[in-house]
């Protein structure tokens, strides 16, 4: 598990301009109410945008055909024998530190130290990533062309006078040229990111859903026997959910649509067994007990536009996921 520290520091990053990297381009919150869905996604910076999580477990785990040598080799990586040059690796660890400092970090000292290293493994992965979906883009016939990165970088030279534009290339250690070519990767990833996830549902099977979620078991079974006796569940939520974004709500999470991994496997498996004005007992998982009712059902709801977009990044998440297994990975940097 990432700490919130970390991901502090990795979205610091994403701010700095490390556009060949932007994993922290997806963020979610929640939103209830009754015609609202569970979830709501915010434009990524790139669309092919992997959690800190995701990258924390996959160092933890490693690809089956994944290696680390130590030689000079003048790269920092190597995927399915294509280069990641060490120019651009260390380039953006110097960022890394830039961002450090601006916490008031001295990426010199021993805390320093360990938060560089475990940056630079995410950076690393980042980059890895990045060749990854290049490789793919190109595979697949999506590749940006040049005249769409020219617009683009017309959009972005636009907002600042070439002065600023000069200095905001200095200040992120980048070339007219490596702008482009992030900009160049940036764009290809959207456009890999449409091709994977074109097949993305419009409708699904749905549950309009009230949680109560408790740490103690023995809460949750003292939540469930005031239940059976009549109490409210709207009321029980408020006074005893320790979920912070539904306890004002009456526990409302909003329509949880079949197929998509936003709640525990557990919560989704009992909330699709229910009719509408069941209660659950209480259910067990990683992050406490939940206790659940059913306000409404449908067979074929149409999904909003946010729900729409959690799909994509879901289906882009698994399929990016069956890329990394199959791919061949040399890491030739210390960290």
């Amino acid at each position: 598990m990432v700490t919130s520290s970390v991901k502090n520091e990795v979205l610091l990053l994403a701010v700095a301009g490390l556009m060949s990297c932007s994993f922290s381009g997806v963020q979610f919150f929640r939103e209830a109410g009754e015609d609202t869905d569970i979830t709501a996604i915010a434009p990524p910076i790139a669309a092919a945008t992997v959690s800190v999580d995701a990258l924390l477990q996959r160092q933890q785990t490693g690809s089956p055909l994944e290696t680390t040598v130590q030689k000079e080799t003048g790269l920092a990586a190597q995927v399915n024998g294509e280069p990641i040059p060490l120019v651009s690796y260390d380039r953006q660890v110097n960022s890394l530190k830039l961002a450090l400092q601006a916490q008031g970090l001295d990426p010199d000292s021993a805390v320093g130290q360990a938060r560089l290293s475990q940056l630079k493994q995410q950076l690393l992965d980042g980059l890895i990533e990045q060749k990854i979906i290049e490789q793919q883009a190109k595979l697949l016939g999506v590749e940006a062309t040049e005249a769409e990165v020219e617009a683009q970088a017309e959009v972005v030279q636009a907002q600042l006078p070439d002065e600023q534009f000069e200095a905001w290339l200095t200040e992120n250690g980048l070339t007219n040229d490596s702008f482009l070519t992030d900009l160049q990767a940036e764009l290809s990833a959207a456009k890999l990111f449409d091709q994977v996830t074109k097949e993305a549902p419009t409708h699904a099977e749905q549950v309009l859903l009230r949680v109560i979620r408790v740490k103690d078991q023995a809460v949750a079974q003292q939540v469930v026997e005031q239940l059976k006796l009549g109490a409210s569940f709207e009321d029980q939520a408020q006074a005893y959910s320790q979920d912070e974004a539904t306890r004002a709500n009456g526990g409302l999470l909003g329509w949880l649509p079949a197929g998509l991994n936003i709640v525990p496997s557990e919560v989704k498996q009992v909330a699709f067994s229910m009719q509408p004005g069941d209660m659950s007992g209480p259910v067990a998982t990683g992050s406490g007990f939940f206790i659940m009712k059913v306000d409404d059902r449908a067979a074929n709801r149409e999904l909003t536009e946010t729900q729409r977009q959690q799909f994509k990044k879901q289906i882009f998440t698994d399929w990016l996921k069956q890329q990394w297994d199959t791919a061949t990975i040399e890491r030739f940097v210390n960290m």
